[in-house]
């Protein structure tokens, strides 16, 4: 079939590089399309009378988009001098050695594969219209999708990179004309998604970044055993089925049932869906921390008001309540040291939580409550070790009904305009010049906060 000829009978509106989005078709762009970057999209589906196409076309297939950032999400790199040098490092994982990509561009780069990347793409690809963003070079991104996406079976090359627009910043009006609200974002900052007020793009799913290379080009041990893509499968089909009001069952426990069946044609489809992908997200995220009244032993610094900041919104961004003081209504005291003051009060009461600060995070990186008795959060030194639940005499009381937040809500606003520097604690930047000057605070934080 010709150029000319796949023209004629493509009638889909999308075009990305002189292919349909939809069907593959190649086709030539004419008047009827509006071009914005690579991308023509037909003039109709922006027209102000009949600018939901897109937004039919997702929910025709029960679908939602789903824009995929590359580094330190799905991969991790580090520019190696030679092919010795990758060799060296690849044989400290040879296991997994299919998972590495080697190759030249300016420089020699070697990239880890997340692992678990392949198996979220699949699981995720009935439920989401897929498309790369990333803000490094086009060439590069190229590289990356041809390893984590051969066939094209789930980006066809729907890819916008730094070239196409601030080399700093993304948009989603860069990638969607309309439907914006049905665009859910999974990416390791949330910084480069600010809008023009500051406020970050609620669509949003931040996810934990892969370290797998250290600075000195060696493996991070804890990235052996990262199972963070797994964790997001199952939230964002959460996400999905909850926007679509359609009754969920563990991706990880029944997922080969779900993509077998025609529960996306069902009759639960004909549901009111949510009016935007904000609603889900906002749900599952509140969830975790609800209830809780957590006191943090160690960040209170008035020389370090960021952190103070950034901890505080994290917590109520995830449903729960930051505490300035111990109260008797306290659920969670977060510290690195048993022998704190405030650890040492709340064991004289029943029925208190007390964790080391590897919760906290991984609390809301995993977008769930961890479990509190779980080993790895217990608060211990090399002489004693805290009680993850109190037994203690006194009896925990309840919050006060008119308790809303309000007292953090006030330091909130004394902390606001405080500072340069930027309140989010892993901001890596993404922009290849400068992918390996990029700094792990936050991963380095939660480590001495739990040795200290």
């Amino acid at each position: 079939m010709t150029t000319e000829d796949s023209s004629v009978n493509c009638i889909h509106p999308v075009i990305y590089n002189g292919m349909c989005s939809e069907c593959g078709a190649f086709v030539e762009p004419d008047h009827r399309y509006h071009k914005t970057r690579d991308i023509y999209v037909l003039s109709s589906v922006i027209d102000e009378e009949d600018n939901g196409q897109f937004e039919s076309f997702l929910t025709s297939r029960k679908q939602l988009a789903l824009v995929v950032d590359l580094d330190k999400t799905v991969i991790d790199t580090i520019r190696v001098n030679n092919e010795e040098e990758a060799k060296r490092v690849i044989a400290l994982d040879k296991e997994h050695e299919d998972d590495f990509i080697l190759f030249t561009l300016s420089e020699m780069y070697l990239v880890r594969v997340r692992p678990f990347t392949a198996e979220f793409l699949k699981a995720i690809s009935p439920y989401y219209f897929m498309q790369v963003y990333t803000l490094s070079q086009k060439a590069y991104a190229l590289k990356i999708l041809e390893k984590i996406d051969p066939s094209g079976e789930f980006f066809n090359e729907r890819l916008l990179s730094r070239e196409d627009g601030d080399p700093n910043k993304k948009s989603m009006s860069n990638f969607f004309l309309s439907g914006q609200h049905m665009a859910v974002v999974i990416d390791d900052t949330s910084d480069v998604w600010k809008n023009a007020d500051d406020k970050v793009y609620k669509g949003l799913v931040q996810l934990e970044g892969f370290h797998y290379f250290t600075r000195t080009k060696e493996i991070n041990a804890h990235a052996w055993n990262d199972d963070t893509l797994k964790v997001m499968t199952e939230v964002l089909i959460k996400i999905h089925h909850d926007f679509y009001n359609i009754p969920y069952e563990s991706a990880f426990t029944n997922l080969e049932d779900q993509l077998n069946s025609n529960q996306l044609n069902s009759n639960q489809n004909q549901a009111k869906i949510a009016e935007t992908v904000a609603i889900p997200i906002d749900r599952i995220k509140r969830a975790v921390f609800d209830g809780c009244y957590i006191y943090f032993c160690k960040f209170w610094n008035p020389e370090d008001t960021n952190q103070t900041n950034y901890y505080i919104r994290k917590v109520e961004e995830f449903g729960g309540h930051v505490l300035t003081e111990f109260l008797p209504y306290c659920t969670h005291v977060v510290s690195s040291d048993p022998t704190h003051e405030v650890v040492k009060q709340a064991e004289e009461y029943k029925g208190i939580f007390i964790v080391n600060y590897s919760w906290f995070f991984r609390s809301f990186y995993r977008f769930q409550r961890q479990s509190e008795l779980a080993g790895r959060f217990e608060v211990k030194n090399g002489i004693e070790s805290a009680s993850l639940k109190t037994n203690g005499e006194k009896i925990r009381t309840e919050p006060p009904a008119e308790e809303t937040g309000d007292e953090t809500d006030d330091i909130l606003t004394l902390l606001d305009g405080i500072g340069e520097e930027e309140e989010e604690q892993n901001a890596d930047s993404e922009d290849i010049d400068f992918l390996f000057a990029s700094n792990h605070e936050e991963e380095e934080e939660e480590a001495q906060m739990n040795n200290q």
